[in-house]
């Protein structure tokens, strides 16, 4: 019968056995060489919670619509933050971050995109795919383009 792949999507070479991982996704055993790992660095605190932020007057009584920084220390949650780095207590405090290293099974994979099916003369491609670089204006850049403003 003919062989798909040389590794038989894994890499496992010599070794005769290899433990199992859990799927991060749907929970799956999956060989830990078999496994496509993924390894992700996210803001602990979401990005909705960084952004400014004020409280909006709503008019009630025929009163006019107006924008309002409330500073009464019985009511913390209508003040006007700024950001959470105005409302901490430390001068300099950086947000953490979360550092996972997440690991799917190969249907979780290919299911969420992370991995594509790719045809038999692509799969012997193991460069890494070109990343996609942004410029100020959100606008896509090419590779070309990317790699003079690196340089500049």
């Amino acid at each position: 019968m003919v062989k798909k792949r040389a590794s038989n999507g894994r890499n496992k070479k010599g070794r005769g056995h290899v433990k199992p991982i859990r799927c991060s996704n749907c929970s799956r055993c999956t060989p830990k060489d078999k496994a496509i790992k993924r390894f992700t660095i996210r803001n602990m605190v979401e990005s909705a919670a960084i952004r400014t932020f004020s409280h909006h007057w709503q008019p009630s009584n025929g009163e006019e619509e107006r924008e309002e920084i409330i500073t009464n220390a019985n009511m913390p949650f209508f003040a006007n933050i700024g950001d959470i780095s105005d409302a901490s207590v430390f001068a300099d405090y950086a947000v953490p971050k979360m550092y996972l290293k997440l690991q799917y099974c190969v249907s979780c994979a290919i299911h969420g995109k992370i991995v594509r099916v790719r045809s038999r003369e692509g799969r012997r491609n193991r460069a890494p795919p070109p990343r996609i670089r942004y410029n100020r204006d959100g606008k896509k850049m090419n590779p070309t383009q990317a790699a003079k403003t690196a340089q500049a």
